[in-house]
């Protein structure tokens, strides 16, 4: 008697794809965002009402769009988005996070000449150390993250149980296309830094993809608020404290 192998079940549950507008609706909405927040702070002008950095006006545009819209697609339950504490909890070792970019902007100082980077506390440079750390590393890191990780990621979900895979780790495709977005926003800084932009945005693209992961295994905004913050923090106080020591001030 013979047998047969046995016939697939014509039955058998398929994973349905994707639709294109799934991922690029997304996109282009935030897309579209992007640059209308950019714009609108040069159409209106640079206003002497400003208190901290001229960047204030582009983030708070972000913010309230992606609160805005992250309050319609949820109809209100901005917990979907990561508004919620989930399952993160702060321990010592995540303040770890704080090193690369202290390693990364140490090693840039000492290589520059006389081991100072013409960027650092001052009017002409990035504004006073108040004004960043309020604006920057506070302000910018939660609008920023709320745009990104929040609507855009948030946004993206239906995707997330779309994998790609490098070795034994997975990076889902909301994680991934939110890295890639946050570090093409940065491509407006190539004017002022010319090719060194595709190192800014390498960067920001690598703290995407921490922050995506942190935001979707706890399912909370927190850790990547806090994740980019750690990133800024340790970009700036090697650049600070070369100055610093530079004039004398310690």
């Amino acid at each position: 008697m013979r047998i047969l192998p046995d016939q697939p079940q014509t039955n058998a549950r398929v994973k349905p794809r994707p639709r294109a507008s799934t991922l690029l609706r997304p996109l282009v909405v935030c897309t579209a965002i992007a640059v209308f927040a950019l714009a609108v702070p040069k159409i209106i002008g640079r206003s002497t009402f400003w208190i901290f950095l001229p960047g204030f006006f582009t983030e708070s545009i972000l913010l309230l769009c992606s609160l805005a819209l992250s309050a319609w697609l949820t109809r209100g339950r901005l917990a979907a988005f990561g508004f919620t504490k989930g399952t993160f909890r702060l321990r010592a070792r995540f303040f770890l996070w704080l090193l690369p970019m202290l390693v990364i902007t140490t090693l840039q100082v000492m290589g520059s000449p006389a081991g100072v980077s013409p960027s650092g506390p001052g009017p002409g440079a990035n504004g006073s150390p108040v004004a960043v750390i309020l604006t920057i590393w506070i302000y910018a890191s939660i609008c920023e993250e709320i745009f990104t990780r929040g609507l855009l990621l948030g946004w993206l979900s239906p995707l997330a149980r779309h994998r790609i895979r490098v070795g034994n780790f997975g990076l889902s495709v909301p994680v991934l296309a939110s890295a890639l977005f946050f570090a093409a926003m940065h491509v407006v800084l190539w004017p002022l830094l010319g090719p060194v932009t595709l190192l800014v945005m390498f960067l920001a693209c690598i703290l995407g993809l921490i922050a995506g992961h942190y935001r979707e295994k706890t399912g909370s905004l927190i850790p990547a608020i806090l994740v980019h913050a750690f990133f800024d923090i340790g970009g700036t106080l090697p650049l600070w404290i070369s100055v610093w020591l530079h004039r004398g001030y310690i």
